[in-house]
Order: C-alpha cells, then structure tokens, then sequence
C-alpha cells in the first residue's frame, strides 16, 4: 500500500523523510488525510488552553504567552494536589499484590503528562522540577523506573524516555 501523502516529504537528496520537510508537508496538508474537518468541532470546545494550541499549532496564528496556560485554574490546581516529597497521591485502591508498588508514581507521570502536555509547563517551572525529583528518587538500584506493579519498567522508562 502507497501512502501518497508522504511522497512529497522525501526532501533530501538520498531521498530520506526529513523532520523539516515533515514538517512543513504536514502544516500544509494535515486536513488533506481526514474524512471530516475537526476545527469546528475543536474551536468550540470551552477549554482556553486547546483553544490556545489550536490557534498556534493548527492555524499558525500568533497566540500569547504559554506562560498564561500554567494560571489556568484546571493547571494551578493540579499543582496544588501536589505533594511536598514532588509527587501526587493516587485517587483510587492501592491494595495490589507486588509488595514494591509504586501508585504515587505512576499518579505523578500522569500529572507530569497532563501539565506538560496539555498546559505546556516546561522544566523551569518549579512543579516540574520537584516530580522530576521524585521520579529520579523511584529508581532502583539497576536504573530502571518501576511504576505500579512492582515489576513493569517499561510503563514509566519508555514513557519518561520519550516525553523528555
């Protein structure tokens, strides 16, 4: 099967896929490879912050401060459930048979992910930096990163890995 809507990505001379060419390709034909026309839908959507990302990621209008995302009340409280040791307690049962399981830390990626994804904190904020801490504090004496059951390491390291 040809994917027709990437041939005009293969930009270089050896004819490789470059991240640039991607890029700009995708900027101007990302709607070209949908059924249906998802900005309405997103536009109307009463969230300041996807409006914020819409506006500058999707139609590449001029947008203000990222810094005004992490004020959003959704953002400021999110950080207030944080704990002072830099991680967040998990809501739910923690009674799990793996004597070593961790659910404050898989709690603490999912709001390390929430914040950087979805209100696009960055590493000087000071939130980041005490998870941060937290996280590298789980680690074992091997170097992996185990999450809720005990024995798991792909669930966090992968996810750490390609999200830093």
């Amino acid at each position: 099967m040809t994917v027709t809507w990437l041939e005009p990505c293969r930009a270089s001379s050896r004819g490789e896929l470059t991240v640039t060419s991607w890029r700009k390709h995708l900027s101007q034909s990302w709607k070209s490879v949908l059924h249906t026309d998802p900005l309405p839908a997103l536009r109307s959507w009463p969230d300041p912050a996807l409006a914020f990302f819409v506006q500058r990621d999707l139609l590449e209008e001029p947008v203000g401060p990222l810094e005004a995302l992490w004020e959003l009340p959704q953002a400021r409280r999110l950080v207030d459930k944080q704990q002072a040791d830099g991680s967040w307690r998990y809501p739910g049962k923690t009674d799990h048979p793996a004597p070593n399981a961790n659910y404050n830390l898989l709690e603490t990626y999912r709001s390390l992910r929430l914040l950087v994804e979805m209100y696009g904190f960055r590493w000087e904020q000071p939130a980041l930096a005490r998870a941060a801490e937290y996280v590298f504090s789980c680690q074992t004496d091997e170097g992996d990163i185990r999450a809720f059951s005990g024995t798991n390491t792909c669930l966090i390291t992968t996810a750490l890995y390609w999200n830093c």
